[in-house]
């Protein structure tokens, strides 16, 4: 929320000062060369940086998405093989526990 305000408040600055700068500049290009007014050239380029930034932003947030997926999948390979060696160790130490001694039905010492 923050940094949306921060956000909005840096575009009605610009926007101000943009306003207030409405003369006609001329703007070069490599070779294209054109005039356009100076609220024009400031809109533009802020809107232009904007739409990089967020674009920039959007593949980031997809790269980290894709991540999280192959990382979630990776866990859950992981339980499950956990899952199997737990079972295995559990039937090995049931298979070694010697047995229990049979009781005779007489009581010792009658």
């Amino acid at each position: 929320m923050l940094l949306l305000s921060i956000g909005l408040l840096l575009a009605l600055v610009t926007s101000i000062f943009a306003i207030q700068n409405s003369v006609v500049v001329p703007v070069q290009f490599f070779t294209w060369q054109s005039e356009a007014s100076l609220v024009v050239v400031i809109l533009a380029s802020a809107f232009l940086g904007a739409a990089i930034v967020g674009c920039v932003a959007f593949f980031r947030q997809i790269r980290s998405s894709v991540r999280e997926w192959e990382l979630k999948s990776r866990l859950g390979k992981i339980e499950a093989e956990l899952k199997k060696l737990q079972e295995k160790e559990a039937k090995a130490q049931s298979a070694a526990k010697p047995p229990a001694p049979a009781q005779s039905a007489k009581s010792p010492g009658v």
